[in-house]
């Protein structure tokens, strides 16, 4: 409320009550519990909450963050997440978002729109051009940003501020998501690098997402443009943002991780590949073992009997070892995840040596794999190929880890 004497009229100053009256209306002190009680949704402006010094609620875009203040951590919740359940296709198990992971590359820092138009000391008698920082981005990767740099196109007075407002755009619809306030602490003059512009909580927005990001004066919401340098064509403004890309893996529950561990070993298969029976629809990971003695100068395959059947988009990752016994004289070792059908390879590792002492374990590991449909319908198998032994006969131990690490998303 305002009121300028003589002219502030009585209705005005009425109305004026009348709403703060309604206001209250909606709230009330309870002496037993010793809260404030509101009868109506409360909505907060972008972006936090704070709760005393310790700890801060804050929105960022997709995210719903909770700063630990005092060690300056924010934490990201794990949650479950429900489709909009009145709408019919989101009534079976595609309306439901089960919990994911987030593995974050290291943070970088881009320029979004190339290179600055003129990185040298501002001419007066020859000024690059100047262009108002507001601009539409599409995003080409999962991104959390933490922070921008930009160099100003107009002074900035000590203790000035300037907002930064970020906004989804859908087809020219904006909500604003994001905010934040700069405050210079000394005069700034034209060519100086805003440097030192870090966000409280980090926005975070998915790939695709088209985002609209401004920066205004005086005024968080009305306030004129910030003049700011171009980039070298000129068409937009140069900025720096300082983010991490992310990728998100569905969370796996105790049941996909539990351990069903199984083995085999029977020295009584001689010079034959050693079946393995697999249990079906194994819970990951699964570790096999087998133990077969193959005779000199032969090419010996020895590959798991049962197929290891897993889900369309599932993530695998194998690892397998093997040990010699006795000392084995030999070029190639060959380890490799085969599809069943059509025994065509997913994954190979090979090694080659010129001897390997008793005892001596070989280790190979293959880079995590996406299920494909063929993986699906006949499953997967490992297989091992000693070619060119030229020694007595020898005995391989070989074991395999298979490890459902969740879906591709």
């Amino acid at each position: 409320m305002t009121w300028t004497t003589g002219t502030t009229t009585g209705a005005e100053m009425a109305a004026d009550f009348n709403e703060v009256g309604e206001t209250y209306n909606h709230f009330k002190y309870n002496p037993v519990t010793d809260r404030l009680e509101a009868d109506v949704t409360i909505q907060a402006g972008l972006n936090s909450v704070a709760w005393g010094e310790a700890w801060t609620q804050s929105s960022g875009g997709i995210d719903l963050s909770f700063r630990e203040e005092f060690r300056g951590i924010d934490h990201m919740p794990i949650t479950i997440s429900f489709k909009d359940q009145s709408i019919l296709a989101n009534q079976d198990s595609t309306g439901v978002l089960l919990p994911v992971k987030r593995t974050y590359a290291d943070l970088t820092v881009t320029e979004t729109a190339g290179a600055i138009i003129d990185p040298g000391a501002y001419d007066p008698a020859s000024p690059p051009t100047m262009i108002n920082y507001e601009g539409l981005t599409t995003l080409s990767s999962d991104l959390s940003t933490y922070g921008i740099r930009f160099r100003l196109g107009e002074a900035l007075a000590s203790g000035q501020k300037i907002y930064y407002n970020l906004y989804f755009d859908d087809n020219g619809a904006r909500t604003k998501i994001f905010s934040q306030t700069y405050t210079a602490s000394t005069a700034m003059v034209i060519g100086d690098y805003v440097d030192d512009f870090w966000w409280s909580q980090p926005a975070t927005a998915l790939v695709g997402q088209v985002v609209f990001a401004e920066i205004r004066k005086v005024n968080q919401e009305s306030g004129d443009l910030l003049q700011v340098y171009s980039n070298a064509a000129a068409t937009r403004h140069w900025n720096e943002i300082r983010s991490r890309s992310f990728t998100s893996s569905e969370l796996a529950s105790a049941e996909d991780v539990k351990v069903d561990a199984w083995s085999y070993k029977d020295a009584n298969y001689i010079n034959q590949a050693t079946a393995l029976q697999v249990p079906q629809n194994f819970p990951a990971p699964v570790d096999l073992f087998s133990t077969s003695t193959i005779e000199a100068s032969t090419d010996a395959t020895i590959e798991s009997g049962g197929a290891f059947m897993l889900s369309l988009d599932d993530m695998v990752e194998v690892t397998a070892n093997f040990r010699v016994d006795p000392q084995v004289s030999s070029n190639n070792y060959t380890l490799t995840v085969r599809s069943v059908a059509g025994s065509f390879n997913i994954r190979a590792a090979s090694v080659a040596t010129s001897r390997i002492d008793q005892g001596q374990t070989l280790n190979f590991v293959f880079p995590a794999f996406k299920v494909k449909a063929s993986h699906v319908t006949s499953g997967i198998k490992i297989v091992l190929n000693d070619y060119d032994s030229v020694n007595s006969s020898a005995v391989y131990d070989i074991r395999a880890t298979i490890k459902k690490l969740g879906k591709s998303l």
